[in-house]
């Protein structure tokens, strides 16, 4: 996806498949079959394509909107605010293998989370996880962005784990997205794969974003005020280094 101005663009293949039927768009999205249709029963985002005597298909463009939406509620946002954003973004035909997955802009997931509409009392969806993920990550008290995030770690879905991330740190820092959204996500993580011996893909697909995420702060840095070089380094055999990478980008945030 790409954003000119305040206006989304999202791209879709200029040869496609036929249009696809509920349950196979479900296995795609890995949402199961009832949440498409609430999705086209509130808010409009249903199958487009019809064949008289027959049942409606998704076509390409409904597939992109789709996954944008999807994209935006794991990140937490509101059903009937990321329903109106994909409903109000234009989708454009490009040559395939120019197109990537539709992730959702730092600035789309910022502002809808910031600035939900009025209605956003609206239950999410259940949304069911994609092959290699699956299971429950334990958050008790945690906030949306957090449960966004582990949806999307449990998903293995990499690209909304770091538009989740890279949001938080430009709404609120550092500090406040290791304190508040990270570290209980990964604490859960965590004792998942302690109490079942089950999910360490799941870490990984984590601990990716965020070292994708805090080396992009570290890597803005450019006119540092220190004057001598600051060395972080683990002690003798600790396996746990990424608390190091968010001290890092907390002192490059700093100019340091």
């Amino acid at each position: 996806m790409c954003c000119v101005g305040h206006h989304n663009v999202l791209m879709q293949p200029a040869h496609v498949s036929p249009g696809l039927t509920v349950s196979a768009v479900a296995r795609r999205l890995g949402v199961a079959p009832a949440t498409l249709r609430t999705w086209d029963r509130r808010y409009g985002l249903g199958p487009s394509g019809h064949q008289a005597g027959a049942h409606r298909r998704y076509s390409a463009q409904d597939m992109v909107r789709l996954e944008h939406m999807r994209r935006l509620v794991i990140a937490g946002v509101p059903p009937v605010d990321a329903a109106r954003d994909a409903l109000h973004t234009e989708v454009l035909e490009v040559d395939e293998g120019a197109t990537s997955p539709a992730v959702p802009s730092i600035a789309s997931v910022t502002e809808l989370i910031r600035h939900p509409a009025a209605s956003t009392r609206t239950p999410v969806p259940e949304l069911v996880g994609r092959a290699g993920g699956g299971g429950v990550i334990a958050l008790p008290g945690a906030s949306a962005s957090s449960r966004g995030l582990a949806r999307a770690a449990l998903a293995l879905d990499g690209p909304t784990c770091s538009a989740i991330i890279d949001a938080s740190i430009e709404m609120q820092g550092v500090i406040a997205t290791w304190n508040v959204l990270l570290v209980p996500v990964l604490a859960g993580v965590g004792e998942r794969w302690r109490s079942s011996g089950k999910g360490i893909e799941i870490e990984h697909t984590l601990t990716g974003a965020v070292v994708s995420s805090l080396s992009e702060v570290m890597h803005r840095l450019k006119n540092p005020l220190n004057g001598r070089a600051v060395i972080l380094a683990a002690a003798d055999r600790e396996q746990h280094s990424l608390p190091l990478w968010a001290v890092a980008a907390g002192l490059a945030e700093r100019r340091i």
